[in-house]
């Protein structure tokens, strides 16, 4: 059963990591900005740092996961650098300096030191992984505050909504199992954010729905005074 809640998660991963590539893409040809570009470079060092992380653990399904997801995050660097703004790339470039030096400085102590690093290292880079995790999961809120603006839940993708929902129940529950503080916090709030997403979803799908039925109840007494006889 503890491999797999995380198979399960690095299958579902991989699938919501299709999903948002082939979405954004779609929404930037129509010139919809429906993602923050920042968050593409944060969940591409999200992917990296999760990888030490499973480096440091000898977890071998958090690096796999970290792996195949890396795949689908350089095809969000190229569409990032196709249709950011210059301004933009600039400051994320700042950004890549800063976590390059980071991870060159953890891979080097891990590799070409004597001294056993890894207990050492653990906390910094759980907590470095929580913090980028934290910042993608917690990216809904820019969608959730237009969905509340504009009163219409388009913006929610409900597919994509629902495998982040069951990616993070997976995660979680391995973190449990593990008894890992930085997973199960991580998953806990991500898991949080999918479910108020979901909430709101449906919460304006409803009003949507009562505004449909109002329309169709107005529509046919309009009709009908127009086709009347003068």
């Amino acid at each position: 059963m503890s491999i797999a809640f995380p198979i399960t998660g690095v299958v579902l991963t991989n699938l919501l990591g299709l999903n948002i590539m082939v979405s954004y893409k779609q929404n930037r040809f129509a010139q919809v900005k429906k993602y923050n570009e920042y968050l593409f470079s944060i969940i591409f060092f999200n992917c990296l740092s999760w990888m030490l992380y499973g480096i440091v653990t000898s977890d071998a399904l958090i690096y796999l996961s970290c792996v195949t997801s890396l795949f689908f995050d350089f095809g969000f660097i190229q569409l990032l650098y196709k249709y950011a703004e210059p301004n933009v790339i600039a400051h994320l470039e700042i950004l890549s300096g800063i976590f390059s030096i980071y991870f060159i400085t953890i891979v080097y102590l891990l590799n070409f030191t004597s001294v056993n690093f890894n207990q050492r290292l653990l906390p910094i880079i759980g907590t470095v992984s929580m913090v980028l995790s934290v910042s993608t999961n917690f990216s809904p809120l820019i969608i959730i505050n237009q969905v509340i603006k504009t009163k219409s839940n388009e913006l929610i993708y409900l597919p994509q909504a629902l495998i982040g929902c069951v990616n993070l129940s997976c995660w979680l529950a391995y973190g449990l199992l593990l008894n890992d503080i930085y997973q199960i916090i991580t998953n806990s709030l991500g898991l949080a954010m999918c479910v108020v997403q979901l909430i709101v979803y449906f919460y304006y799908n409803e009003n949507k729905n009562q505004d449909n039925q109002k329309t169709n109840k107005v529509a046919p007494e309009n009709q009908t005074n127009q086709t009347e006889p003068i």
